[in-house]
């Protein structure tokens, strides 16, 4: 079985080494070159990977891997593809010749990007598929029959982002929301963008399309936070709405932020506390792409102990401020406020009287 690697690369010098490293294993590599002003053409070539340079104008991320993926030699069996900040974990070609078999076409397997996880495909078979979409682009099967597909356990993709300069995002997903009018994901994928660049009502057009494309779930939920974010006075009913699309501890952290901001203290330790008991509930679920990042960080924990502080539940306030600071030894404005409430509760504000504290240095692991 001949497996090929290919990927597309713009000013990749610092990832070639990894990427390289990561693909010995195939038995042919080719990455197409979209215009570099570094070393990356040279550094590939020394690695012995087959590049081919091209301009691709008006740009498109499916234009650039169709040509990476056409120029590949025909005797390939599978193919991988893999951008150059990607690396499958150690063991993936032993793997993937344990799983591939003749009639398969798609090898769906694990996908990490930081803490988050889903299933990807990026095995397939050398003919009957083709890259599709400006932006966000995915693999489509162009045959008349069906394909075969298969799930992977034992192959891991990690993706390592680094900030990198990007082609426009917006115009590039409108694009793809143009020419496929009946795709959910990609009206899901425009109406977030256009609310991340502040462009509420264009954005609720968008959102209303995708629910009217079936559109819901984790989704919607994101869809309607984003709406919170930029129509404030509003905010509560809109996250409301958020938590009939899926009720998690990501919608909870929204509502925890907004009633910060509205000095609304009850309201934000409670939410900070349902969001805290969605996340103790289910202490093995990974992550999902519409999950806020900072959820398993010091954030819930720090606004639980801003608000026990203004309703001068000082215990509660110390609890949180330490859980704070555990998860962030080195933020100062974590340790500052959690001095602040040590200080505090050794003055005697406090209702139990025989309340023990540790020593702060003994938090923060000082002698």
């Amino acid at each position: 079985m001949r497996v090929a690697v290919y990927a597309i690369a713009l000013n990749e010098a610092a990832e070639v080494a990894g990427w390289d490293e990561a693909t010995r294993d195939a038995d042919y590599r080719l990455v197409v070159d979209t215009g570099s002003t570094d070393n990356t053409r040279q550094l590939l070539t020394v690695t012995g990977a087959h590049v081919v340079p091209a301009l691709i104008r008006p740009w498109r991320f499916d234009d650039a891997r169709n040509m990476a993926l056409n120029s590949l030699p025909a005797d390939i069996d599978v193919c991988f593809s893999l951008d150059m900040d990607e690396r499958p974990k150690p063991g993936w070609r032993q793997a993937l010749e344990a799983a591939w078999t003749p009639d398969l076409h798609l090898l769906f397997h694990p996908y990490q990007n930081g803490a988050k996880s889903h299933h990807a495909c990026r095995f397939h078979s050398r003919t009957g598929f083709r890259w599709t979409g400006a932006y966000q682009e995915v693999l489509h099967w162009r045959a008349e029959s069906s394909f075969n597909s298969a799930t992977c356990q034992d192959i891991v993709v990690e993706h390592f982002s680094r900030h990198k300069s990007r082609p426009d995002e917006l115009a590039l997903l409108r694009e793809g929301a143009r020419e496929s009018p009946h795709d959910s994901h990609r009206i899901f994928s425009y109406a977030a963008a256009l609310l991340r660049q502040g462009y509420l009502q264009d954005g609720q057009a968008e959102m209303q399309r995708f629910i009217a494309l079936g559109g819901s779930g984790d989704r919607l939920a994101l869809l309607w936070r984003l709406v919170a974010q930029l129509d404030e006075p509003n905010a509560v009913a809109h996250l409301e709405q958020a938590q009939q699309a899926s009720r998690n501890a990501t919608n909870y952290l929204a509502f925890a932020e907004h009633y910060f901001r509205s000095q609304e203290w009850g309201l934000c330790y409670l939410s900070c506390q349902y969001a805290l008991s969605f996340i103790r509930g289910n202490p093995q679920r990974i992550p999902v792409y519409t999950d806020d990042e900072r959820l398993r960080g010091p954030l819930l924990h720090d606004l639980a102990a801003a608000a026990a502080w203004n309703l001068w539940d000082y215990e509660a306030a110390y609890g949180h401020a330490v859980e704070a600071v555990r998860r962030a030894p080195n933020d100062r404005v974590l340790v500052n406020r959690l001095l602040e409430v040590h200080s505090k509760i050794k003055a005697g504000a406090t209702l139990d009287p025989g309340m023990t504290i540790t020593p702060v240095a003994q938090l923060m692991g000082e002698p």
